[in-house]
């Protein structure tokens, strides 16, 4: 409940975003588990709700700010993962083991890249599941209304996955996999 609170009280539109990245998780894995057991999907699907944890201790002017940020500002912006991270492992006793392992991933890597772009720098691997989530959540950030852009279209967002335009190169069997998935079911 300590999680879900944090995420709720970083702002409506994160928590919207963090709950629907969630939803898409546990459909798209409801219909592909990509190998994984349910016990392991269960962990995915709370580490995508939770994957924007870190949001709760960013400022919430430079959050919301509806004009372009500062570098100075974006820079601020790109510490929700560490932040997140650094929240779970304080509160790992609310964790099981494999909850820790796969949300804590999930939280810190989400917005690193296969092509090395993203961050945190860091030389960690990127398990498949936290690039299915990355995929969800570019998708979820590119196709909701928020107060610093425009809502793109399906397609236009599946383009700029594709194209490298999220922060970089991202899996493309996975890409297309979540195309297919966001054909059929979204």
């Amino acid at each position: 409940m300590l999680f879900e609170c944090m995420i709720h009280s970083s702002g409506k539109e994160t928590a919207m975003h963090c709950h629907r990245v969630g939803e898409y998780a546990r459909i798209f894995l409801s219909k592909d588990s990509l190998g994984y057991s349910k016990e392991e999907v269960d962990c995915i699907v709370k580490g995508a709700s939770y994957h924007d944890i870190g949001k709760a201790k960013i400022d919430k002017n430079i959050l919301y700010k509806s004009g372009g940020l500062t570098d100075e500002e974006f820079e601020m912006i790109k510490q929700h993962s560490v932040i997140g991270y650094e929240i779970l492992m304080e509160n790992s006793n609310l964790l099981t083991e494999q909850e820790k392992e796969i949300c804590s991933k999930i939280v810190l890597l989400h917005h690193k890249r296969i092509d090395g772009g993203g961050y945190p720098q860091t030389e960690d691997d990127i398990p498949l599941y936290v690039q299915l989530i990355s995929i969800l959540d570019a998708f979820d950030a590119l196709t909701s209304e928020r107060c610093y852009q425009k809502s793109r279209s399906r397609e236009e967002a599946l383009t700029m996955i594709r194209d490298g335009k999220c922060g970089g190169k991202m899996n493309e069997e996975l890409i297309e996999k979540v195309s297919k998935f966001i054909d059929k079911v979204l």
